[in-house]
């Protein structure tokens, strides 16, 4: 059997969650490696952090904390969970910022549940997406106790950027459409359930906001064609090629211990990049420019590098050190003295 239709196979017999579905768009060799190869994910600091969030909140929201001990269980226990360095940071103290971030909103909680009836907390729901088996965790399932409406919240460490008259910055459209497929996927099982889903929540812990907004039937129908035509771009995918990013290939990345040739060859090509177009990078040269094909293309820069000597310790010169970086003028060569990253 040929390599793609394993991948086929493999990817037929498999239990869709939303994650699964969406993390496909940040790196596609990373999803292969975690889904397809089965090679073990790493965490993050940040999602961690996240992770640790919504434990003390569903604790919370199941009564096994209060709000006067809430605080004391974030204190007691944040080491426990969050055990991952943070990503250096020029100007603040990620590590701290988080850690001070979390204990300020656990202890100036005010999340009105006493305004609810909670109906699930990590509700475990399956459901299909047309042929797509898929499985959820709904943070809170909720019913208001005096309009009756059924809302949907989600717990996110996530920070969009609010306009001051209301709905989400343009920035952060993309970032909160994901956030809309998530729940508009989880009420399919819900209105079977219920009936009806009236509202969905986030709950933006980290900036201390509440995001809600009403149900509507087009968006939950935008939300199963965005899973339908996911699963067909996986089903298709055949290179399953890196997407590398410098920040993310270096923290995020749930493979970034693993051997991943385009992770470097990303860095160097970020690195490439901000020299000929960045001017408010460190590494900007006026004057210097790239080839319209690599800068088009970083797929291309790739190619190039494998078939012209790349290898994971040697680094990218030009003859003329003060010349455009294009295929007359880079080769690949080895440091004396330099040490390789």
């Amino acid at each position: 059997m040929s390599e793609v239709n394993e991948n086929k196979f493999i990817i037929g017999t498999m239990l869709f969650s939303f994650s699964r579905l969406n993390s496909f768009y940040n790196c596609k060799r990373e999803w292969k490696m975690h889904y397809i190869d089965a090679t073990p994910s790493i965490d993050s600091a940040m999602g961690q952090f996240g992770s640790f969030c919504h434990h003390c909140l569903e604790k919370y929201a199941k009564g096994e904390l209060d709000i006067f001990s809430i605080v004391s269980y974030y204190e007691d226990h944040y080491g426990e969970w969050v055990t991952m360095d943070f990503p250096p940071n020029n100007y603040v103290d990620l590590a701290q910022k988080y850690y001070d971030t979390g204990l300020d909103y656990f202890t100036n909680l005010n999340f009105d549940f006493d305004r609810y009836e909670i109906l699930g907390v990590e509700k475990e729901v399956r459901f299909a997406v047309g042929d797509i088996e898929m499985i959820g965790y709904i943070d809170l399932l909720l019913r208001d106790k005096e309009s009756n409406e059924i809302t949907i919240c989600d717990h996110k460490s996530a920070v969009l950027k609010m306009l001051k008259k209301g709905g989400i910055s343009k920035s952060d459209q993309k970032h909160f459409e994901d956030f809309k497929h998530q729940l508009y996927l989880y009420s399919i099982p819900i209105i079977q359930e219920y009936g009806r889903v009236d509202k969905l929540m986030w709950n933006m812990f980290r900036q201390g906001d509440i995001i809600e907004i009403p149900w509507k039937e087009e968006e939950c129908l935008a939300a199963q064609n965005w899973a339908a035509e996911t699963l067909a771009l996986i089903e298709n995918e055949t290179d399953f090629a890196a997407d590398p990013d410098e920040f993310y290939c270096r923290n995020l990345c749930g493979m970034r211990e693993e051997y991943c040739p385009y992770k470097r060859l990303g860095i160097i090509y970020n690195r490439m990049y901000a020299r000929c177009f960045g001017k408010k990078s460190k590494d900007y040269e006026e004057n210097t420019t790239m080839c319209d094909e690599w800068k088009d293309n970083r797929d291309a820069f790739f190619q190039w590098a494998f078939e012209n000597g790349y290898d994971d310790w040697n680094i990218l010169m030009r003859h003329d050190p003060l010349g455009n970086y294009d295929k007359e003028n880079c080769y690949w060569d080895y440091p004396e003295d330099e040490v390789v990253e």
